[in-house]
């Protein structure tokens, strides 16, 4: 069974909950909104590939996000 280290949490000026993890070049954010409204977001600092999801709450997690929620988990 994996873990996934804890994120950096914080709340935005939108009311908004922000869960971030950093770990060598992968960053990853979650961030929801009181509405309901999921957006994550992937960003890798060496190759500048950017990703980008929003949802809704209790929408399923497609596989991508799960793919990059491994790249933190011990």
């Amino acid at each position: 069974m994996h873990t996934i280290d804890l994120p950096d949490i914080a709340l935005g000026p939108d009311r908004q909950l922000l869960l971030c993890w950093d770990k060598g070049e992968h960053h990853f954010e979650i961030e929801v909104f009181p509405g309901g409204t999921i957006e994550f977001f992937y960003l890798n600092h060496q190759t500048n590939d950017v990703w980008k999801y929003e949802c809704m709450l209790r929408e399923p997690i497609p596989d991508e996000i799960k793919e990059k929620l491994r790249l933190f988990a011990e």
